[in-house]
């Protein structure tokens, strides 16, 4: 009877994980709707012991309360950004002119200077791959922004979704432990117990370490008087649930910006204060915000990323730790379950 229960936990396994990699493509708003509904479901239950209100009319409180807030920052904080953003792409070109005029400068010292002809030619080598390497890089953020702004037109339903997930999230899993056999529901509990403090120590720790980083880059970025600082400081808050990658491609990104608009010492200082801002985050800020949170092996949250931003496109990214937890605490489970078995 034991090899039987092994066999069916094992299909059902393989059939889960089947469904979802299927599933991949078209569950973003989904994952959305529960990231907010996650984010939203303490206010809204504090709304509805507060006020004695029913859950949906304490769900739409907020959700309107939030559009209201999110309507005013855009409303002050939007137009300021796309203008930035605007004089940003329209400076690539003297960006641009300015990179070539260093990299004939540097030629012009190098023949100056009677140096021979290879080395020459592997500085210009790898000067222009510095340059290509920074422009691909400022395309595909580009081209990041825009996808994200696209996954946004499916608001209406991620709304709806969070709604939905506010009212009746917790029906729906005492609903689907009730019918759990009576021997399962313990661990079925377990699952639900654990993949709900790994929701809540991440998806608020990195919300606060995200905020942090946007306004402190915002900060040090103005300090230096940097003609981008909002909508830097914006992409630091937003790249910031990259891991390990998003700090260090606004560091990148604000540096060469500053090379070319401001010369070699806005360059200099901009990349220092920067680095050190990020080593402080990562070295004081990080562990002490995210002690809590259940940690993910770094390769398999590098694997996550990859698998998740090519079945999932932008948004795909940025849920890759959740997805990969989800998963560890899945596997770490089904071994428990099998070794009981087995005994």
């Amino acid at each position: 009877m034991s090899s039987v229960k092994l066999w069916a936990i094992t299909i059902l396994l393989v059939v889960t994980a089947v469904i979802g990699y299927l599933c991949l493509p078209v569950i973003t708003p989904f994952l959305l709707g529960f990231v907010f509904a996650y984010v939203l479901y303490t206010p809204t239950k504090f709304l509805e012991k507060k006020l004695k209100i029913k859950s949906w009319l304490a769900a739409i409180i907020v959700i309107v309360l939030c559009v209201v807030i999110i309507g005013l920052l855009v409303y002050f904080f939007v137009p300021k950004i796309a203008s930035q953003g605007k004089a940003l792409l329209s400076g690539i070109p003297e960006i641009t002119k300015s990179f070539n005029a260093i990299i004939n400068d540097i030629q012009n010292r190098l023949i100056e200077y009677e140096m021979p002809p290879e080395i020459i030619e592997g500085v210009n080598t790898a000067l222009n791959g510095i340059y290509k390497i920074l422009s691909d890089l400022i395309i595909q953020i580009i081209n990041y922004i825009f996808g994200l702004l696209g996954e946004i037109v499916n608001i209406f339903l991620i709304i709806v979704i969070t709604i939905y997930m506010l009212i009746d999230g917790k029906r729906i899993i005492d609903s689907f432990m009730a019918k759990m056999p009576e021997k399962y529901e313990d661990n079925a509990r377990k699952i639900s117990d654990e993949i709900n403090e790994l929701m809540k120590n991440y998806v608020r720790a990195q919300f606060v370490i995200a905020a942090i980083t946007g306004v402190c880059t915002f900060l040090i970025l103005f300090i230096l008087r940097s003609p981008y600082a909002l909508v830097l400081g914006m992409l630091a808050f937003l790249l910031n649930f990259i891991p390990y990658f998003g700090a260090t491609v606004v560091t990148i990104i604000a540096g060469a910006i500053a090379l070319f608009t401001g010369g070699l010492p806005a360059a200099a200082a901009t990349w220092l204060l920067l680095t050190v801002f990020g080593q402080i985050k990562g070295n004081v800020i990080n562990p002490k915000i995210q002690s809590k949170a259940g940690g993910v092996h770094p390769l398999a949250v590098l694997l996550a990323i990859l698998v998740c931003s090519h079945h999932m496109g932008v948004i795909g990214v940025f849920f890759a730790v959740i997805i990969a937890g989800f998963i560890k605490i899945l596997y770490r489970n089904a071994l428990e379950m099998i070794a009981e078995i087995k005994r």
